[in-house]
């Protein structure tokens, strides 16, 4: 058996061999801990960007949840100048202070957001107040105007809810 150390051209060719795999492990091991921290930073520039997508999202929706072809976008919410035109075509005061009279006793003591709500759930709930004719109204109008039927109903909601407010004496 030979000894592998006594040749010194074997040693010389296994010192460098080993020099190698060392340098390259070494490199190795650099390239992993770069990788893993530009991992990291990637991770973090991500959760940075989806915070900021989220962010925006809210926002959007927010802004496409007050989006109305009738309404104004401010606090109370108001008729635009197209839901003022139809409250007139379609005489909506008229209705609002026939009906709003049947709903003032269970209404008395009420917040005005609450009476806002109850306005639009009358008019866009499940159990709306609008007679069959009222509703072919709505559609006749929606179509005219190049509006959703939603956006029509707005405009009785809101009327109703001017007028409660007036018969209760609760500034708007």
């Amino acid at each position: 058996m030979e000894i592998f150390w006594a040749d010194p051209a074997k040693a010389t060719i296994a010192i460098i061999a080993a020099l190698g795999v060392l340098y390259g492990l070494g490199l190795f091991i650099f390239k992993v801990g770069g990788w893993h921290n530009s991992v990291n930073t990637d991770r973090e520039n991500f959760k940075e960007f989806m915070e900021e997508v989220r962010k925006d999202l809210k926002e959007l929706i927010k802004k496409v949840s007050v989006i109305s072809g009738t309404l104004d976008a401010k606090s109370p919410v108001e008729l635009n100048k197209t839901g003022q035109t139809i409250s007139k075509e379609l005489n909506v005061p008229s209705w609002a202070r026939e009906t709003a009279p049947d709903f003032v006793a269970q209404l008395k003591g009420k917040q005005p957001y609450q009476i806002q709500e109850f306005s639009f759930d009358c008019v866009k709930g499940s159990k709306s107040i609008l007679t069959e004719s009222i509703e072919i109204q709505a559609e006749i109008a929606a179509y005219e105007h190049g509006l959703v039927k939603s956006d029509i109903l707005d405009v009785f909601a809101v009327e109703l809810r001017n007028e409660l407010l007036r018969l209760l004496a609760i500034p708007k």
